[in-house]
């Protein structure tokens, strides 16, 4: 199999909201052949997601599915959490094993953070609802009593190779917050791989029938799609680059993409961190700013 070869492109804009919504900052899908009509859907749940994403992309059609939601956690994540294995492998087993995300979209992923925090002795996660508190998980990054500093870069490889207004995975609330989403998306992945088969890149080889890959969708030309939100707006534009990529010949889930990183670092992408699709990698180690983090939102 061709690994650059595809037949279906599918961008998914998740939420995580914690009540069914449609519209604005909710969950938006959307999908299309090498060529041909974008189609759009709003699911009102993540369940709902769930479902229609299966049949989506478990048809024996060559798909690639692109999510804004952060694939691993910056290096040292599963080392501070104790954890055997590979470590994207091990965090997302952890996780999936706590967190409960119910057919109403109620969750508990800041409890899971909290718990994520103790467990490690560090004030990993940070962000939380003003209605809420926690002993182990702070409203900003302060470090809540009791904890240790963080200890480890709060962004990836990739954040400091796209700079911007990227947030930190690990950043929970807040205007351009991702963590929430990735905690919540990486569950939603873990129950769509027990659905069919289906392979992570970079974390894996991308030759399966289904490939899931991350990137940050405001990066895509969208201004001039068509939609009735931002968002829906957003996963049309992210489809049709994925396919002018693909046609170009550009390379999309290559290992060419990381040929520029070092041994280590590129060693860290594959077994912890993640990477963007269609993204080249530069010497982005280099910009690593250990134990810190710059508010670029």
């Amino acid at each position: 199999m061709v690994i650059e070869s595809f037949d279906r492109f599918v961008a998914i804009d998740f939420s995580a909201s914690a009540v069914p919504t449609r519209g604005k900052d909710s969950l938006w899908i959307a999908w299309g052949d090498a060529t041909g009509r974008i189609r759009t859907h709003n699911p009102l749940t993540r369940d709902a997601l769930l479902d229609v994403t299966s049949e989506i992309v478990f048809t024996g059609t060559r798909t690639l599915v692109v999510m804004d939601i952060a694939l691993g956690w910056p290096d040292g994540m599963a080392a501070a959490l104790a954890l055997d294995g590979i470590p994207w492998r091990a965090t997302r087993k952890w996780f999936s094993e706590r967190l409960v995300d119910d057919e109403n979209n109620g969750n508990n992923r800041f409890d899971v953070a909290a718990s994520a925090n103790q467990r490690a002795g560090r004030a990993l996660f940070w962000g939380h609802p003003h209605t809420r508190s926690f002993e182990t998980l702070g409203p900003t990054m302060s470090v809540p009593p009791g904890l240790q500093p963080r200890g480890l870069d709060a962004r990836r490889l990739i954040e400091h190779e796209v700079g911007g207004a990227i947030k930190s995975p690990f950043q929970l609330t807040g205007i351009g917050a991702v963590g929430s989403q990735s905690l919540l998306g990486q569950l939603f992945v873990h129950r769509l791989s027990q659905r069919g088969r289906l392979h992570q890149w970079p974390f894996e080889s991308a030759t399966g029938p289904v490939v899931v890959g991350e990137y940050f969708f405001s990066l895509a030309p969208w201004q001039k799609e068509s939609g009735a939100t931002k968002d829906e707006r957003q996963v049309r534009a992210v489809v049709r680059w994925l396919r002018h990529q693909h046609a170009a010949g550009d390379p999309l889930v290559a290992s060419s993409l990381l040929e520029l990183l070092t041994p280590s670092a590129r060693a860290v992408v594959q077994r912890e961190e993640g990477w963007l699709v269609g993204v080249r990698a530069s010497h982005a180690e280099t910009r690593r700013n250990h134990g810190g983090v710059t508010d670029r939102g």
